[in-house]
């Protein structure tokens, strides 16, 4: 109803909600607040693609973005750096001096391939009906990190795998706030 009024009325329409899918998919431009602040804004797309924060990556999306903490950058020279992340390896050029970032992902931008050798094991799955959500637990560098899979694939839960990541977002560590890089 909203959204053929809007249509209708063609004016700016002010709508405050706590309900991140009516906002994805009612608005032409959305401000996320956390404690009164303005943390982004921006379109649906540009919020969901590119959140400027921990915060906004966190609160939009369902499930929300996994975020693993405190990953280790190795540098290679004043502008190049190595990461590696659930198996992944990965060269980013153009951070500033950090040694510390965290790394998130989507549900959606992870794939598993099986992996006799594998470190990531498959707890638990959600049917939802075209899609599962499976929650998986992965050990890197002596530490367990859960996070969640969304697909229309389907895995077997007793066997381990490997990790495809399509897509990284990267924090500073500290600030929490969005690190633009280049994947080289």
């Amino acid at each position: 109803e909203l959204y053929n009024l809007h249509s209708k009325l063609q004016k700016t329409m002010i709508y405050v909600t706590h309900d991140q899918t009516e906002a994805l998919s009612l608005a032409t431009k959305i401000i996320v607040l956390d404690k009164g602040e303005i943390q982004q804004i921006g379109t649906p797309t540009e919020i969901y693609d590119h959140p400027a924060n921990e915060f906004v990556a966190s609160f939009i999306g369902s499930p929300q973005m996994n975020l693993i903490s405190m990953c280790k950058l190795c540098s290679k020279n004043n502008s190049l750096y190595s990461l590696s992340i659930l198996g992944c390896k990965y060269q980013l050029e153009s951070l500033s001096s950090i040694e510390f970032v965290d790394v998130g992902f989507r549900p959606e931008d992870i794939s598993l391939v099986k992996d006799k050798n594998g470190t990531i094991n498959i707890t638990h799955k959600e049917f939802l009906g075209d899609t599962y959500i499976y929650h998986c637990e992965a050990k890197s560098d002596d530490k367990n990190m859960g996070f969640a899979v969304k697909t229309t694939d389907t895995y077997n839960t007793d066997i381990p795998y490997n990790a495809i990541l399509k897509k990284i977002h990267v924090f500073d560590a500290f600030s929490k706030k969005r690190i633009k890089y280049k994947l080289i």
